[in-house]
């Protein structure tokens, strides 16, 4: 998975990288982890404005996201 600073998610499918999910809180310089059951979990980074310490959990497949308790 790849993630530019447009809040997308990307997955590279065979040679090219197919839109996967989309962020809440667009950002670059950050972690995007994978997690049990398919899901991907986005820390930090540097956002619009300045660094932020947000974590989310995004699904591939899907436009949702979900904050953990403790996300901003």
């Amino acid at each position: 998975f790849a993630s530019p600073a447009d809040g997308t998610v990307y997955k590279l499918a065979g040679d090219a990288w197919q839109p996967a999910a989309t962020l809440a809180t667009a950002r670059h310089v950050h972690r995007v982890v994978p997690l049990a059951g398919g899901k991907l979990l986005a820390i930090a980074g540097a956002a619009k404005g300045g660094s932020t310490a947000a974590v989310e959990v995004v699904t591939p497949g899907t436009a949702a996201t979900a904050k953990p308790a403790g996300g901003r």
